[in-house]
């Protein structure tokens, strides 16, 4: 049964955030830019000619090297929603904040952007998702045969698929 954002954050990222060594003294989550101010005001939506605040966008993890050195974002989505979705989303915030790390994740997956080399890195858990996001089905056997290859692949000439 998928899960929404609240749920994979609390089931899948913060588990996976602590056995990795990032400890709550190290991990801020639903992060303002600053205490006093919301990092966007929200979105103003009109409804029947009447205006109305979205509540504010946040960060959904701030992770510090220590209190006042932090290195990375980390942006969540619900577990059904692919990892890629919230990475631009991560960038932004991370380059607003003078950060050069930014990661999106949907609990299984990881999607790692370097401010420094403007490489992006993806770490999919292929057994975990067998396909999920292959809308056809007819080449889904395939492409779930093909991914570790690619993946697994130490370098582009090794990852080509006949």
């Amino acid at each position: 049964m998928p899960v929404n954002e609240a749920d994979t954050r609390a089931d899948l990222i913060d588990p996976k955030l602590n056995r990795a060594g990032w400890t709550r003294s190290k991990v801020t989550r639903e992060h303002y830019y600053r205490p006093d101010w919301k990092y966007t005001a929200g979105r103003v939506v009109l409804r029947g000619g009447k205006a109305e605040c979205l509540p504010a966008r946040k960060i959904d993890y701030l992770l510090r090297y220590t209190e006042s050195f932090p290195i990375a974002v980390v942006e969540a989505k619900d577990e059904e929603k692919a990892a890629v979705v919230g990475l631009e989303q991560a960038k932004e915030y991370a380059k607003d904040n003078g950060l050069m790390f930014a990661y999106s994740t949907n609990g299984h997956d990881i999607i790692e952007w370097d401010g420094f080399t403007n490489f992006t890195h993806c770490q999919f858990h292929v057994h975990q998702n067998d396909g999920r996001y292959v809308p056809c089905a007819g080449i889904r056997r395939e492409v779930t045969e093909d991914i570790p290859i690619i993946f697994n692949a130490s370098n582009q000439k090794t990852a080509k698929i006949s």
